[in-house]
């Protein structure tokens, strides 16, 4: 028996119920220069509180081959507590297998892959000014005291609270090694309908419109085909997952859509005419409209990006070229499950 399956009913535990293990991370902090009143963001030696699965509670949850930043990687997930996890790739299980987990978290670098379990702050949190620069190199551990001579700590307290829930509600420690919360891989439309790739969810992530849920390659394909591609797939589901997982990807599509509409047309709203304004607070409550309606209110907000992206005639509008795009046009036939094609790109004559 694999270290995964079970007999008789499956294990649970709640990722809470898992014991700890400490272990150090550098992470970044915003301090001010006692001697200059400057803002500075510095790195720091942390130790923080990792869960551990040492009874293997962790169960498969499938494995995929992804477009990967370099090429195509594997990714394996886990499930625990209802919560999804891949395993990291390419940390040394066994040397130390925790070297590192401030990319993971985002504090070192504003661009690592896809393992943002924490925003990256632009802003100082001290003093609200813009960062641009910081140090990686530590320059002493969290609570030494020579540090505190030379800098005003009093936000880090705040900030190594911060960082220890997020880690601990977002990684696991398993015998294969440190997973990190993530969700499913999407299939992404390349430009030009040439291609349907599936993507690490970060990635994923920059393309909202292009990207469909794992269960949803026909939908992928035939958008790329709305396009007037000839789409050749990339990646691939090796071991599909035991049960599915509810698909967020026409959510995302929607309030991306929506919000490009809402912050467009902002200050044109004197300009509307009364039937588009009412369309532009649908965009504007997007999410609570499909929180409240689900699958009616998600093609209510649909239609209400796609109306204020045309005119009367049902070209695109003057005002909208180079906010409406043919693979707008398509996610949103797709989703209300139309057949005609996408809307040109640029306005009617």
């Amino acid at each position: 028996m694999t270290q995964h399956e079970t007999v008789g009913m499956p294990r649970s535990t709640a990722l809470s119920d898992l014991p700890l293990v400490s272990r150090e991370v550098k992470a970044t902090f915003d301090v001010v220069g006692r001697a200059t009143g400057k803002a500075m963001r510095i790195t720091m030696h942390a130790t923080v509180g990792i869960p551990y699965d040492e009874e293997g509670h962790v169960e498969d949850a499938g494995s995929f081959q992804v477009d990967d930043f370099d090429g195509r990687s594997r990714l394996n997930y886990l499930r625990l507590d209802g919560g999804l996890y891949a395993l990291r790739h390419g940390l040394d299980r066994w040397q130390k297998p925790f070297l590192g987990l401030a990319r993971e978290l985002d504090v070192l670098d504003g661009f690592t892959e896809d393992r943002r379990l924490m925003p990256f702050a632009t802003r100082h949190g001290v003093t609200g000014a813009k960062i641009n620069s910081w140090t990686t190199t530590p320059a002493g551990r969290v609570g030494d005291p020579y540090l505190e001579t030379i800098y005003d700590m009093s936000a880090v307290p705040a900030r190594m609270a911060e960082l220890r829930e997020v880690i601990a509600r977002n990684t696991v420690l398993t015998a294969e090694g440190l997973a990190y919360r993530t969700p499913y891989p999407s299939w992404v439309v390349g430009d030009g309908g040439e291609s349907v790739e599936l993507t690490r969810p970060a990635r994923a992530d920059t393309s909202p419109v292009r990207a469909f849920g794992i269960d949803r390659l026909d939908d992928a394909l035939e958008m790329a085909r709305r396009m007037g591609g000839n789409p050749a797939v990339g990646g691939r589901v090796i071991v599909a997952p035991d049960r599915a997982e509810p698909d967020d990807s026409a959510r995302r599509a929607a309030i991306h859509l929506a919000d490009d509409m809402r912050i467009f047309l902002s200050q044109q709203l004197a300009d509307l005419d009364p039937e588009r304004v009412r369309l532009w607070h649908d965009c504007a409550n997007a999410e609570a409209i499909m929180d409240a309606m689900g699958t009616d209110g998600l093609s209510r907000v649909f239609k209400a990006a796609r109306s204020l992206a045309v005119d009367n005639e049902g070209g695109l509008s003057a005002n909208a070229v180079g906010r409406w795009s043919g693979y707008d046009a398509a996610r949103v036939g797709i989703e209300l499950g139309e057949i005609s094609a996408p809307l040109p790109i640029g306005p009617r004559n």
